[in-house]
């Protein structure tokens, strides 16, 4: 073999290299179940809201430990059945997660649970919790199996067995109080906590063998048609979900609102405005006197206001009586001088009369005389 330049290039030297020892590899075959696949597979979670992401991973871990592989952990086996349970959603989020191989089952749940139970899903249910109050003509077996729902569905509450136990003896009637006190001997808050909480499972377990509270209906039922359209509408169940309460605390205290303000109960479902009528205020006619000056009968005048039934037709009346021939008051000297005077007049009066009776008489007589007269002729 020759190089560019003529010379020829010497033959590269094969190099031996001892084989390094590996370590043996062992494989592992399983079988799952087919019976458990087809359990999986039948309940799928699709993170949709319509299941609970801790009720799945409950389920799951019932379901695996239904079985169990040799050589194989209980983790690594719920880690390689889990995608089975899921789908749509679900599925699509477990496909894009990044190193999702060096995952272990603990951190598969924490990011599953983060992803479909977020925190403020976790603060409302807290709230729920932390606002339980039994509703009205509740057992204590009704009320217990409620709340303890309640923590079914949030494992994360953060409560002690202590305090949900102090919740819901304060918040008992205090009939059923009493019941509880009855049952223990003595104090029931006085006993340890395995005993109260043992005593109240008990209870609701008794309550379920007999069926004591079968057919007995619990809660409240509204008296005002207005509150339980409310019920029914989104602002109230919003409302309800924002602060964390029972939808029968709020519909309480709306029941309590509408009979403070006297509102209908019955067909009266939106406020309507009242009618507004316009009340004319009438005018009020003020009593006037008004004295006149007359010379022949010297009398006061006093208007009043027409009755009060008719006062709308009279509201035009004039309240000032104008005439010509009103005056200020004469003192009574002057009253008498014009008696006097109006006595002269009245004398005059009738000798004028007199004289023209005797003129009128006189004016007979002649006109008697000529007519004589003229019959001779």
């Amino acid at each position: 073999m020759r190089g560019l330049f003529g010379v020829s290039s010497p033959r590269p030297v094969e190099q031996r290299v001892a084989p390094q020892p590996t370590e043996p590899t062992e494989n592992i075959y399983f079988e799952i179940p087919s019976g458990m696949i087809e359990k999986l597979l039948a309940n799928p979670f699709a993170g949709d809201g319509t299941l609970h992401p801790d009720l799945h991973l409950i389920y799951v871990d019932e379901v695996c430990g239904l079985f169990k592989l040799a050589g194989m952990p209980e983790d690594v086996i719920k880690k390689k059945v889990f995608p089975l349970s899921l789908k749509g959603n679900a599925l699509t989020w477990y496909r894009l997660c990044d190193d999702i191989g060096s995952w272990n089952y603990n951190r598969l749940k924490l990011e599953f649970h983060q992803k479909f139970y977020p925190m403020h899903l976790v603060h409302r249910d807290r709230n729920y919790i932390y606002n339980f109050w039994p509703r009205e003509g509740e057992s204590i077996a009704q009320a217990w199996g409620r709340l303890k729902s309640m923590l079914y569905s949030c494992p994360n509450h953060e409560l002690s067995r202590e305090i949900i136990i102090q919740k819901i003896y304060a918040r008992l009637s205090l009939d059923n109080r009493s019941m509880l006190d009855t049952s223990c001997t003595g104090s029931f808050m006085m006993k340890t906590i395995e005993f109260k909480w043992d005593l109240l499972e008990r209870i609701k377990r008794n309550s379920e063998d007999w069926d004591l509270d079968e057919g007995k209906e619990s809660g409240m039922t509204p008296k005002f048609d207005c509150v339980k359209s409310f019920m029914d509408t989104d602002a109230f169940c919003g409302f309800s979900t924002k602060y964390g309460l029972d939808s029968e605390i709020v519909a309480s205290f709306c029941e309590s609102f509408a009979t403070h303000v006297d509102l209908p109960k019955e067909k009266w479902f939106k406020y309507h405005p009242p009618i507004e009528v316009k009340v004319v205020a009438p005018i009020k006619v003020e009593e006037k006197t008004i004295t006149y000056n007359d010379p022949i009968v010297p009398t006061s005048y006093v208007e009043k206001p027409p009755f009060p039934v008719r006062i709308k037709d009279h509201a035009k009346a004039s309240t000032v009586v104008r005439k010509s021939n009103a005056r200020t008051h004469t003192p009574l000297s002057k009253l008498k001088l014009n008696l006097v005077l109006l006595w002269l007049k009245i004398s005059w009066l009738i000798i004028l009369m007199g004289m023209l009776f005797t003129s009128v008489n006189r004016l007979l007589t002649l006109l008697d005389q000529m007519l004589r007269y003229i019959d001779l002729l």
